[in-house]
Order: C-alpha cells, then sequence, then structure tokens
C-alpha cells in the first residue's frame, strides 16, 4: 500500500469537437499518461476522463484511444440550452451533466482535477485539496477589485460577502471534491446564463465570462480557495524563465521572438501541428523550448499522428559560449531588472528594436 497522505485525483479533461481540439486532447492525454508513470503508483494521478462535448452526444474517433464521457453539446442560440454565442458556455453545461451521470458515480477517486485541452501536465501535481477547500490557479486577470471588474463583480456577488474574500481563480486547473463540484456545477451555469443576459457583465467579463461564472457562484455558496501559482503556467509574448516548479504547461497564448520564430496554437485551427517542429533562438526563455520538446515529444510518440515531417537540423550554434551561458540557473533579480526582463522592443538612440533577457543578454533586431 502507498504511506499517508495520499490524495488521489480523477483528471477531468473538458473537450469539444473539431481538429483543434482533437489534436490537443491527444498531446494532453499523452503528457498526463508520461506524468501518471513517472509518479508511480503513489502519486495523487489517478484515473482520466476526456469530459466530451458532442452535438447530439455523438462518439468521435478519439473514443478507443482516450477514456470519455460523452455529454450534450449546447445548440447555438439563446434558448435555455443553447450557448448564446459562447461556445465555452459547454464548460459549465458539461459539468451540469456530467455529476448526474453513472460515470461520475463510479469514479472511485474522491477527488477531481479539471484541466484543459492545451494543458500539458510537466510533472505530477500534488494534490492540496480538501473536502472544503479546492485548490486553483492565481488568474492575474481574475482580480475582483479591479476598479474595471469591481462594479461588475458586485452585480453578480452576494452583498454580504466582502468583495476582497473573492479568490482568483477559474475552473481549470481545479483541484475540487467529487461532492463540491456536485454542489457548485448548476449555480456555476445558471449564473454563466445570467452573465451572458447582462450587457455589462458581457462585455467586461468577455472571454472569461464562464470562469466568473464558476468563481462568484463558488464564493456565494461560501467556498474559498487554496490559490496556487505553481499549478501551471502561463507564457506569452517572449516567454518566460519561471518554469522550475509549475506543474501545467498551459499554451493558452502564442510565443512569438525576434527572428520570426512563433509558436501559437491558433496557427492550428484547421489541422495538426508537424512533429518536429523548429527550435527557437539560443537566446529565448525557457518556456519557449519547453512547449516545442513537448508538442514534438508527443507528437512523435502518438500512434497515427497524421503530419509528419523530416527532423529539423540542429542550431549550429548549440555548443557556442552563449549558448552554454544561457543554459546557466537563472540568478534572482530585484529593482530595476525585475521590470526589464523580457521587456522589447525599446527604442535607445540608433537602436530601434532592443529586448531585454535574463542572464545579463540583450538582443537588437
Amino acid at each position: 500500500g502507498c504511506p499517508p497522505p495520499r490524495k488521489p485525483y480523477h483528471v477531468v479533461m473538458t473537450a469539444a469537437t473539431g481538429i483543434y481540439q482533437e489534436w490537443q486532447s491527444r498531446i494532453a492525454y499523452y503528457h498526463y499518461l508520461k506524468q501518471k508513470k513517472a509518479g508511480g503508483p503513489c502519486s495523487d494521478i489517478g484515473g482520466f476522463t476526456r469530459l466530451f462535448n458532442s452535438p447530439s452526444a455523438a462518439p468521435d474517433k478519439l473514443m478507443d484511444e482516450i477514456p470519455t464521457l460523452v455529454v450534450k453539446q449546447l445548440g447555438h442560440g439563446s434558448c435555455d440550452e443553447c450557448d448564446h454565442g459562447f461556445i465555452v458556455m459547454n464548460r459549465p453545461w458539461g459539468a451540469v451533466q456530467f455529476v448526474e451521470t453513472e460515470h461520475f458515480r463510479n469514479i472511485p477517486e474522491e477527488y477531481l482535477f479539471f484541466i484543459e485541452t492545451d494543458h500539458m501536465m510537466m510533472r505530477p501535481p500534488l494534490n492540496g485539496a480538501t473536502p472544503e477547500k479546492p485548490v486553483g490557479f492565481g488568474f492575474y486577470y481574475m482580480i475582483s477589485t479591479d476598479p474595471k471588474l469591481q462594479p461588475v463583480v458586485q452585480k453578480f456577488l452576494d452583498p454580504a460577502i466582502d468583495i476582497r474574500t473573492v479568490d482568483n481563480v477559474g475552473p481549470s486547473p481545479l483541484l475540487v471534491h467529487k461532492a463540491m463540484l456536485k454542489r457548485v456545477a448548476r449555480p456555476w451555469w445558471d449564473l454563466s446564463v445570467k452573465m451572458k443576459h447582462d450587457s455589462d457583465a458581457n462585455h467586461i467579463f468577455g472571454w472569461v465570462l464562464e470562469m466568473w461564472g464558476y468563481n462568484l457562484a463558488a464564493r456565494n455558496l461560501g467556498i474559498r480557495h487554496t490559490v496556487s501559482q505553481s499549478i501551471q503556467v502561463e507564457p506569452q509574448g517572449i516567454g518566460t524563465d519561471d518554469m522550475a516548479d509549475k506543474d501545467i504547461y498551459h499554451y493558452t497564448f502564442g510565443l512569438s521572438l525576434p527572428g520570426g520564430w512563433r509558436v501559437d496554437k491558433r496557427q492550428y485551427y484547421g489541422g495538426y501541428p508537424a512533429d518536429h517542429l523548429r527550435s527557437p533562438p539560443a537566446c529565448s526563455a525557457r518556456s519557449a523550448q519547453i512547449i516545442t520538446d513537448l508538442w514534438t515529444e508527443a507528437a512523435q510518440q502518438i500512434s497515427n499522428w497524421p503530419r509528419r515531417v523530416e527532423p529539423i537540423a540542429e542550431d549550429p550554434h548549440a555548443g557556442s559560449p552563449f549558448a552554454k551561458l544561457l543554459q546557466l540557473p537563472v540568478a534572482k533579480r530585484g529593482g530595476v531588472s525585475d521590470l526589464l526582463v523580457g521587456t522589447g522592443p525599446w527604442a535607445w538612440g540608433r537602436l530601434k528594436a532592443l529586448y531585454f533577457f535574463s542572464r545579463g543578454v540583450a538582443y537588437i533586431n
């Protein structure tokens, strides 16, 4: 047996139809399997379910590859079971259906770990949740006291609740007890629909509206969260070196570097990425090489990956002194350097495009 205090969780990946979601789902499931094996039998990682929203609950071709529960996808329009012009409404709608199924009741783990198709596990996350307190990621754009957000948040928050006690989390990634999900699923859906009918909420919350639906539904039920900054990382722009203690790589934002190198999931709306991606420049932040490696490894190892290409030639400067400098650990910074690292382009005298990186590196385009 495994030593206490092991608290296994069941991974639930919300997914929808289409090639775009299909290739992401396969990559996410590959990295789940890899981390489950790496963690061994006593890690907290348990079973896996792809919670698949599909028109008329129709199965797809991944049913035999990924353990899947099919639920009905919302129709288009503004009916009671429609998406109100916002496809992500299928996430709370899927949760409402999920908690009423025999599949849900038969999940042996007491906890659930909600992820999305564009999540890649980099290490086995520990379960820090309790029956009373879930664990969520702290999003910088989910601050209830932000002057732009606060008036709309207060519209939907119980007036008896202090707005400063609203945790800056969403419904994914989320470690939550099964009973708590069952308790919050319907209020999450109902509040999301109510927000879609409110012009202020629809405008101000925008693409994160259903996240606020979960957030405020949970808080109105008296739920507080443990807010974690290590459960995932969301690199964007030129990326980040802050990767060492992160559990999940969430590639919701694209990376774009000087010289034309770019990785963005939106490049592959209509088809699969290749099984060999071009490596980022040697001076790039760690996140650029990590996403390249994670995508490439999964695509090469998954059988029947439809887009195979020849390996791309290695960077001839990979062993140069400069490249070795970039492999050194990032020193702790402070003051002005904290503000400058990761910024650009700057104009300075005759320099029209100056970028600042970690390890004392600057790049002139």
